[in-house]
């Protein structure tokens, strides 16, 4: 895989993120107002067990709408730089010495081009 490749390939997961990322804020909006409704329903039942269910219900909805709207929120803060500070000792890269791919695991063959990986 090229640099290039690689290069495009991030684009397109991001963009995709970004619209996973507005697509669980829109969906959280009208989870969050039925959520809501069924709260302001059960305040009117008069029945302990209808009263108990739409509670609960309304209770369960309406923090699904909450977590889907939050999980749509970008990370907040700033942006760490990774790398070391005074004092810390550089951890070798893991990567395959054919194709250049950062490898994750322990494993002795490379996930993408498939050589064997020289572990010493």
């Amino acid at each position: 895989m090229t640099a290039k490749s690689k290069t495009l390939m991030q684009m397109e997961n991001e963009k995709r993120r970004k619209f996973m990322r507005v697509l669980s804020m829109v969906a959280g909006l009208p989870v969050l107002g039925v959520g809501i409704s069924l709260l302001y329903f059960a305040s009117y039942e008069t029945d302990y067990l209808y009263l108990f269910f739409f509670f609960a219900l309304g209770l369960t909805v309406t923090l699904f709408g909450f977590m889907l709207i939050i999980s749509g929120l970008p990370a907040g803060g700033k942006k760490i730089a990774v790398g070391k500070s005074e004092g810390e000792v550089e951890a070798p890269e893991n990567k395959c010495p054919n194709c250049g791919t950062e490898i994750l695991s322990a494993g002795k063959f490379c996930g993408n081009c498939g050589k064997p990986l020289n572990q010493g």
